[in-house]
C-alpha cells in the first residue's frame, strides 16, 4: 500500500575477484543484499568490507548448503561469474522470476581444450521457477563505457566504490604467470602486471 519495494537478495560468484568487487558494491548501493562466493574463508571475510552481506567459502563449506541458511525465501538475482557447479548450486536456490546474469565461467576454462564442458545441469529450473536468464559481454557494449567510467569514478570519489588490486612487478614474461596466477584463486581485486623498467606501465585483469 505505501509503494514500498521489497529488499532483494542478490548472490554473487567470483566475489573476491576484479569484476565481483565491483559488482558487490554496486548491488548494495541499490540497497540489496549482497551475498558472495569466493574460494577460502579468509578471503570470504575480506569481501565483507567491500559491500558484501554475507560470504562462503566454498572451498571450505558446501555452498549449497550454506545458501540454504543464508538465503532461505531464495535469490532473486544470480550474477555469476563462474558457472559450472556453482552456476548449478545458485540455480537451486532462486526464487520464482528470478534473474540469473551469466558474465563469466572460470571454472570451464580447463575445459574449453578438451571440449569437455560441465554446462548447466540445472537447466530445468529456469521454466520450473520462470527464471529470467541472460548474459553480458562487454565488447556488446563499448558505446556505454564512457559514461559508466565516470559514473564510477563519481561513485569512488563520494565513496560509495572501494577499488582494491594484488600487484605483481615484472615484465612481459610474467604475464602468462600473472594469467596462471589470476586462475588459481591466490589473488584478491584486480590483479596487475606493473613493468619494473616502466613504472607508469600496467596492464590490469
Amino acid at each position: 500500500l505505501l509503494g514500498l519495494t521489497p529488499r532483494k537478495t542478490v548472490l554473487v560468484t567470483s566475489a573476491a575477484g576484479g569484476i565481483g568487487i565491483v559488482a558487490g558494491q554496486l548491488y548494495k548501493n541499490k540497497g540489496c543484499r549482497v551475498i558472495g562466493v569466493t574460494s577460502t574463508r579468509a578471503k570470504a571475510d575480506r569481501v565483507k568490507e567491500f559491500g558484501y552481506d554475507e560470504a562462503i567459502a566454498y572451498k571450505e563449506e558446501d555452498m549449497g548448503t550454506r545458501l540454504g541458511e543464508l538465503a532461505p525465501e531464495g535469490i532473486d538475482v544470480f550474477f555469476d561469474n563462474v558457472g559450472a557447479e556453482q552456476l548449478d548450486a545458485g540455480s537451486k536456490h532462486m526464487k520464482v522470476g528470478g534473474k540469473i546474469v551469466q558474465v563469466g565461467c572460470a571454472a570451464e576454462i580447463d575445459n574449453y581444450a578438451t571440449g569437455k564442458i560441465s554446462g548447466w545441469k540445472e537447466y530445468h529450473r529456469m521454466a520450473a521457477k520462470e527464471l529470467q536468464v541472460g548474459g553480458f559481454f562487454l565488447a556488446n557494449h563499448l558505446h556505454r563505457i564512457p559514461m559508466a567510467v565516470i559514473s564510477l569514478i563519481i561513485m569512488n570519489k563520494r565513496g560509495k566504490l572501494k577499488s582494491v588490486n594484488t600487484v605483481v612487478k615484472g615484465s612481459w614474461a610474467d604475464f602468462t604467470k600473472c594469467v596462471d596466477r589470476l586462475h588459481s584463486g591466490d589473488t584478491f581485486g584486480r590483479l596487475v602486471l606493473v613493468f619494473d623498467d616502466q613504472g607508469s606501465t600496467a596492464i590490469g585483469a
